[in-house]
């Protein structure tokens, strides 16, 4: 069976020589459909590692709170960077806002 049948059967090449043809058919595909594939090796498409330079206040501050929440301080440091790039603070100022104009008499009488 060609590598290409194999393929189309959703079965995994068998043989060393096909894994290597349906290696680099998938290769070749994907080079089509993204050009920057060509250049850059598959293996850096998925999840991306990099490296994070802290300084030892924010090590350390990283450190106590991954120790306090039980989880490592990737994790934390993780769900940081997804809360930040969240709409959450766009929610957050429309509420504040939404409070400010309903509530503003209320609010002018608490700061006098």
């Amino acid at each position: 069976m060609c590598t290409r049948a194999v393929t189309q059967a959703g079965l995994a090449p068998t043989s060393p020589i096909a894994r290597l043809r349906h290696s680099a058919e998938l290769r070749a595909q994907v080079a089509r459909s993204m050009p920057m594939a060509a250049v850059v090796p598959l293996r850096y498409h998925g999840t991306i590692a990099m490296n994070l330079r802290l300084t030892d206040a924010e090590s350390d501050a990283l450190r106590v709170k991954a120790e306090r929440e039980a989880r490592s301080m990737q994790e934390v440091a993780r769900a940081a960077i997804a809360e930040h790039i969240s709409e959450r603070p766009q929610r957050l100022r429309a509420a504040i806002d939404r409070v400010r104009t309903e509530d503003r008499e209320l609010l002018e009488r608490l700061s006098k």
